[in-house]
């Protein structure tokens, strides 16, 4: 579980830098 929570961490840091990115 705690590999799967990262993972979606991760997908939602990501979408956040390419939000960010695109500011």
């Amino acid at each position: 579980t705690h590999v799967s929570d990262t993972s979606v961490v991760l997908s939602m840091d990501n979408n956040r830098n390419l939000d960010l990115d695109s500011i």
